[in-house]
């Protein structure tokens, strides 16, 4: 069976085409937003993280960086730099990856920036929420998470929830197909 980081890709992959305009909020080692550099090629790449460590090791990943803007801010402030609308997005919520398991999204601004993300979206746009309810703060954030999409109705949105049903604290993920232009 796959990793879930792995069937988000699978996922997005549909809808991230050369001239695909992306965001990775979650920047962390830099696996999605090379993901969406690869394949958006003549789009543009937009990738968001709080540690300088995440542009570090991102850089370290990204041969070309030419549609790649990687910025070192909180992901809330997407609408600074993110004026067009989004083919594809994902948030993978949590710590860095082999960094500081103290510094972790917060649950109140993820949501936030969830629903700024939605907004920014094309019809038709996928936004991927990957949660990590294995610690406090990431039990909070897809509790969070899980009620907002459930609050969207089915002309706003198509959900899917992917998750592994024997292991309850297991990373799982939402993939939000948006269906209209509101």
């Amino acid at each position: 069976m796959k990793k879930i980081t792995d069937m988000a890709h699978e996922l997005l992959s549909s809808y991230v085409h050369k001239t695909a305009i992306c965001a990775d909020f979650t920047m962390g080692n830099g696996y999605d937003t090379r993901f969406f550099a690869e394949r958006a090629t003549a789009g543009t790449v937009y990738a968001f993280d709080i540690q300088e460590e995440a542009l570090t090791q991102t850089k370290k990943l990204l041969n070309d960086t030419a549609n790649v803007r990687l910025i070192l801010d909180n992901h809330l402030s997407m609408d600074r730099y993110i004026q067009d609308k989004l083919d594809a997005a994902i948030f993978n919520f949590g710590y860095l990856p082999n960094g500081s398991t103290t510094i972790t999204t917060d649950a109140e601004i993820s949501l936030s920036a969830v629903k700024k993300a939605f907004r920014l979206c094309k019809k038709h746009a996928l936004l991927i929420l990957v949660c990590y309810p294995g610690h406090a703060q990431g039990a909070k954030e897809a509790a969070m998470i899980t009620k907002w999409c459930e609050s969207l109705d089915a002309y706003t949105a198509r959900i899917m929830k992917i998750t592994m049903m024997n292991k309850p604290h297991a990373p799982f993920l939402f993939a939000v197909e948006k269906l209209s232009d509101l």
